[in-house]
């Protein structure tokens, strides 16, 4: 069974979602520490996607917020810290508030499923 990862991040525009919070799974999943995301990103986590994820992330927010959609399902690969990607399913719910709109995610890591896949095993 995956380590189920939990972030909150704020919808300040396509190309950025900056992290609010996010559980010790999220940061184990990319070999960070949570210091170190925010140094390097400036909690920016699009940056840890692949350029395939970040394309089609933006795609799916821009849709959700034309629509004022409430869920969405969608996998990425992020890179990790050092330097190899993971593959995960997330699930989020965006919150819209006047003064901002969040999305919560609960995300669980695929890459074995995906590598399998990959391999024709299974």
């Amino acid at each position: 069974m995956s380590n189920i990862g939990v972030a909150v991040v704020e919808i300040a525009d396509a190309n950025v979602h900056k992290l609010l919070y996010a559980n010790k799974n999220y940061y184990m999943t990319r070999k960070y520490q949570p210091e170190e995301i925010q140094e390097t990103y400036e909690n920016n986590v699009v940056e840890l996607l692949d350029s395939e994820s970040r394309i089609r992330m933006n795609i799916l927010i821009e849709e959700a917020l034309r629509y004022k959609k409430n869920t969405l399902n969608f996998d990425i690969k992020v890179r990790c810290k050092d330097g190899c990607y993971r593959c995960l399913l997330c699930k989020g719910k965006l919150i819209y508030k006047p003064e901002r709109v969040t999305m919560n995610i609960v995300e669980t890591d695929i890459t074995s499923v995906s590598d399998n896949l990959s391999a024709g095993i299974l």
